[in-house]
């Protein structure tokens, strides 16, 4: 392992707890080349923006950045697909760009009650 990615890891500079995002069926549809968000993941891709503005007061981050993703789901499914809204969500609000995550962790959990995602940003 190269030793700048040795290096302790720091504290975030937010951690949003979020309602579970949409599976990949729900989010996108499409119209001959036309791609578009449901309703339902518009109206998600909305709250979650307002609660980042409430959470984050800071400046927006152009840095190299760190994701913890917790995904507490219901039952076993394919999570990768539900991450693009998410992370298009707060471009512009925390950071500039998703493409600024060059290190990501994803944890997948079981919880049938309560199923949610707690999505912790680090700067590098």
């Amino acid at each position: 392992m190269p030793k700048e990615l040795k290096k302790k890891k720091k504290e975030p500079i937010v951690e949003l707890l979020l309602p579970m995002v949409l599976s990949d069926n729900h989010i996108f549809g499409s119209r001959s080349r036309f791609r578009f968000l449901y309703k339902e993941a518009k109206d998600w891709k909305e709250n979650a923006q307002r609660f980042a503005r409430i959470m984050y007061g800071g400046e927006i981050v152009e840095g190299k950045l760190r994701a913890d993703i917790y995904m507490y789901v219901k039952r076993d499914r394919d999570l990768h697909g539900s991450l693009k809204l998410m992370y298009d969500a707060f471009q512009g609000i925390i950071y500039k760009n998703d493409s600024q995550f060059v290190e990501e962790h994803l944890y997948k959990l079981v919880d049938k009650e309560n199923p949610r995602i707690i999505f912790e940003i680090t700067e590098l």
